[in-house]
């Protein structure tokens, strides 16, 4: 909060709301474009998502005979040993990882529908 009203000479009490329980951490998948065009989705609101998580839910995706290619910043999630060991069973599954370059964001098309979201 920047500013807040008050009555002269006194003191503005904001209560503590902690944030665990309001949290909910999301992974997206987004093609915007084609004949398999999707957005999906999944996420929890009781813990941290996890590379098994992110490997889950590509795996999940149909296989389509177009190779999905999945654009991923540079989340250690993303990099993960498990991602890493992952790669030739994605690649059986007709899907790819590239990564983008270090502080872009602006080149993740997800990233404006993830602010509309927030």
């Amino acid at each position: 909060m920047n500013y807040a009203w008050a009555r002269r000479g006194e003191r503005k009490r904001v209560p503590y709301e902690p944030p665990q329980g309001r949290r909910y951490n999301t992974m997206a998948l987004y093609v915007p474009e084609g004949p398999h065009a999707a957005f999906d989705w999944c996420g929890t609101g009781c813990r941290h998502l996890r590379a098994e998580d992110l490997v889950g839910f590509l795996l999940q995706r149909p296989a389509t005979g177009v190779p999905l290619v999945v654009v991923l910043d540079n989340a250690g999630l993303h990099r993960s040993a498990v991602v890493r060991a992952a790669v030739p069973a994605l690649r059986a599954h007709n899907a790819y990882l590239s990564y983008l370059p270090p502080y872009s964001p602006e080149l993740n098309a997800i990233e404006p529908i993830f602010r509309a979201v927030k």
